[in-house]
């Protein structure tokens, strides 16, 4: 499913940096309903953000309760933190100066602290805005879900409130929905939940009803300039629908054959190198073929794209997953020791031995002579 959202995200920025626009010349009113309802799709595959927060959310919440992340003591939050770090700092740092080389953000010593979306005066909008994101919810993620199995309903409608009172406001009182003010983590704060929602659906009972009701309503809201903007409806339909979509997913084919098939696993590895290198390759695509080549640089940035992931994965990705994983056992809590174990284990084997002895001569002198 990550990897469908990585998809989506490439549609996206190929409406969004391509300047498509309707070509209102074509007489066939049935063409041009075509090409507008085409163009109105893609451009709604900026939606796939909320389906990268949902799968997170949905994915984490369920390894936290497998005890994926747990010790002999139990939970162990460095073992979590640990994970998260080596996942997906070393592909942030290492787009960082490729986004700066196509002149995508400017070298800032904040992107180096993943501090830059906090500031107003630092913010750049390029795909690393969604880790910032993402790591406050990494950090907030055990407490929120000890939370959230105390009480559900509040911690679920707690998240709906706070992001519908901040799109609200962004939308209403400020005016403005994109940019720095959309990019921070309370316009996301009911996306995560509803993918901790999925997660327990087994354990809760989750009227998905209305928690697709409260979604639509944030999903106005968050329609930029709905009510000013006559043509709102093609902005608001296109997440209504994905977020349906994204619900019936998550909620109902999580093991489906649709989306565990090989083509749909191979693109979910690579869906994180995926996300960060569409855009920048596009934009590079975009600089030697021309906005009009739209033919050749379009494949070209879904080839190349999935190309360069491939290898970042293999050769990179891979490596630091697998370095994080090995320094794992230095944080255990109450570890057993690798020598002290077989001592242990040979030490059970001769008691239940001398056990054994005792019990037959026991049994021997029980006997009647």
């Amino acid at each position: 499913m990550r990897g469908v959202a990585a998809m989506l995200v490439i549609c996206y920025h190929v409406i969004l940096y391509g300047t498509f626009t309707v070509v209102n010349t074509i007489s066939s009113s049935l063409v041009r309903l075509v090409i507008n309802g085409t163009l109105v799709i893609l451009e709604a595959g900026y939606s796939g953000v909320y389906l990268f927060f949902m799968i997170s959310a949905y994915v984490l919440t369920k390894k936290l309760e497998s005890g994926d992340y747990n010790d002999n003591a139990g939970f162990n939050a460095t073992k979590y933190y640990l994970r998260r770090i080596f996942r997906t700092w070393p592909l942030y740092f290492l787009t960082i100066p490729l986004f700066v080389v196509v002149g995508m953000t400017p070298l800032m010593w904040q992107s180096f602290l993943l501090i830059q979306n906090f500031f107003k005066s630092t913010f750049n909008n390029n795909p690393t805005w969604t880790l910032m994101v993402e790591e406050i919810f990494y950090l907030i993620l055990p407490v929120w879900v000890v939370f959230f199995k105390k009480n559900w309903k509040l911690a679920l409608s707690g998240a709906a409130i706070l992001s519908g009172v901040y799109l609200f406001y962004m939308e209403f009182i400020l005016g403005a929905v994109t940019g720095y003010y959309f990019a921070q983590f309370p316009a996301f704060a009911f996306t995560f939940a509803l993918g901790i929602a999925v997660a327990y659906k087994k354990k809760i009972k989750v009227n998905w009803v209305i928690l697709f009701a409260a979604w639509a309503a944030i999903s106005f809201l968050f329609s930029s300039h709905f009510y000013k903007n006559s043509t709102a409806v093609f902005e608001i339909l296109p997440i209504l629908l994905f977020s349906g979509l994204y619900f019936f997913i998550l909620g109902s084919l999580e093991n489906s054959r649709l989306f565990t098939n090989r083509v749909s696993l191979f693109l979910g590895k690579l869906s994180y190198p995926i996300y960060l290198l569409s855009l920048p390759v596009e934009v590079v695509l975009i600089g030697v073929f021309g906005r009009q080549g739209v033919v050749i640089w379009v494949p070209a940035t879904i080839i190349v794209t999935i190309t360069a992931s491939y290898l970042i994965n293999l050769f990179i990705e891979k490596r630091f997953i697998e370095f994080g994983r090995a320094l794992e056992p230095r944080f255990d809590r109450n570890p057993v020791s690798v020598v002290a174990a077989p001592l242990e284990a040979a030490q059970l084997k001769q008691n239940t031995s001398n056990a054994d002895s005792i019990s037959e001569n026991k049994n021997d002198e029980d006997k009647p002579q």
